[in-house]
């Protein structure tokens, strides 16, 4: 069971530990190891390996979801959601290969909830972490790629002739191929595009940028998230093939939270659509939208970055703002003053300034803002060791970054292997990831 994390990427009053039961005395383990864990509360968890060589009770958090810890903004407790959007993906992918420099061999990378991706120069594309293996895996039949987009089960590539390639779950028509069947174990094509540029997944649908500007959208719109229609059907019916959003037709980046989707526009500004219980649609209301609606305030992004529930940007003087997660304005992070991208996880974010640093703040319980610790920090901490950044990304609970040497590194939650270093043991400092 995957359930949403328990901190708020806003929040400056955190709760205290609480314990559960789920998977408490789990079989024998490696001393030090944590594994991931559900609460008796539906909250997520984790569990250490004691000296003993066994798991200990599962650790939970209940979080300011239901703890009623003040926001930062001075509300009390909000809205969680429907059930139903608990466990959604995150992609905060990085800006494929803008930026980086010839000599490194990544030129893109994506982060699905508990999945890695990265597409390298030679034209191939691997994945690691749920449902695959702890280390990078090969995606058979994926030539000439320039960039990946994991969603929460399913994955996509980009490849140079513009044409999009997906595999994984269907169950959502989130490949886009026109056909009803429950998944492919291989790539199929995405209907009608030959002129894509970058990819990014949701938890259950898709989204592409078009060489145009124009964004084109497919698979679950149960909240609107993949935007318009062109068949018949009620407003949460699938989008089964790949539609281009009305509207969006200067776009120079997409980005697919849970259940919603965000676009950068050549003029600085944003626009995003779908679900919007918690205000991660940045329009000043909780009311889902299958049209771009602008982000309110913003007109200056030079990047942006989307989880389950919230969004960060980086401006172009260098400062990063974030809304949702119950907080419908725009929210300047504080110390935070020379970011060149931005990164969003399920309740924490990263960012990485011109000279290669990254910073993250947030919750921190399993290592995702990796400063070595596990404690929270509602201000951005710095990544140990890492000062050489050219791109960086974040899944739930996980983060990883592209070094200027080419090394990929990775920290946080390792439930599914997904920092890969071929173990499943949480990583709170940068992990090289280790290719075969």
């Amino acid at each position: 069971m995957t359930c949403r994390g328990a901190f708020f990427i806003f929040a400056v009053t955190l709760s205290a530990m609480a314990q559960g039961s789920c998977g408490d005395g789990a079989s024998s383990c490696t001393p030090g190891a944590s594994i991931a864990c559900a609460c008796t509360d539906g909250h997520m968890g984790a569990q250490e390996c004691g000296s003993d060589g066994t798991f200990g009770m599962c650790t939970c958090d209940p979080g300011p979801l239901d703890s009623g810890a003040p926001l930062q903004d001075g509300s009390g407790p909000r809205d969680a959601g429907p059930l139903a959007d608990t466990g959604m993906s995150v992609d905060a992918r990085a800006p494929g290969d803008s930026g980086v420099p010839p000599a490194v061999d990544i030129v893109a990378i994506d982060l699905g909830e508990e999945t890695t991706c990265v597409a390298k120069r030679d034209g191939s594309a691997w994945c690691w972490g749920r449902g695959l293996s702890p280390s990078p895996t090969l995606l058979a039949g994926a030539t000439a790629v320039v960039d990946v987009g994991p969603g929460y089960n399913h994955y996509c590539i980009v490849e140079a002739t513009g044409g999009v390639g997906c595999m994984g779950d269907n169950s959502q028509n989130q490949l886009g191929h026109g056909s009803d069947v429950p998944s492919s174990p291989t790539l199929v094509s995405a209907v009608g595009l030959s002129d894509a540029t970058t990819v990014t997944g949701g938890h259950s649908h898709t989204c592409a940028l078009r060489r145009s500007g124009a964004v084109s959208c497919w698979g679950d719109r149960g909240r609107g998230q993949a935007g318009n229609r062109i068949d018949s059907g009620s407003f949460s019916t699938n989008q089964r093939i790949p539609v281009d959003m009305a509207g969006i037709a200067t776009a120079t980046q997409v980005e697919a939270g849970g259940n919603h989707t965000c676009a950068l526009l050549s003029a600085g500004s944003v626009a995003c659509w779908g679900g919007n219980y918690e205000y991660q649609l940045g329009n000043g209301t909780s009311t889902d939208s299958a049209a771009a609606v602008p982000v309110i305030g913003l007109t200056d992004a030079i990047h942006i970055a989307a989880s389950a529930s919230h969004n960060c940007a980086a401006k172009g003087d260098g400062s990063v703002v974030c809304w949702g997660r119950g907080v419908g304005l725009l929210t300047p992070v504080v110390g935070v003053d020379d970011a060149v991208e931005a990164a969003s996880g399920e309740a924490s974010a990263c960012a990485r300034s011109a000279t290669g640093a990254v910073s993250c703040w947030g919750g921190n319980f399993f290592g995702q803002l990796g400063d070595g610790t596990s404690t929270d920090s509602p201000t951005p901490v710095a990544v140990s060791g890492l000062v050489d950044a050219v791109l960086i990304a974040s899944g739930a609970r996980h983060a990883c970054a592209v070094r200027a040497t080419g090394q990929v590194v990775c920290w946080g939650d390792n439930s599914e292997g997904q920092v890969g270093d071929g173990s499943t043991l949480t990583r709170r400092v940068p992990t090289a990831v280790v290719f075969p």
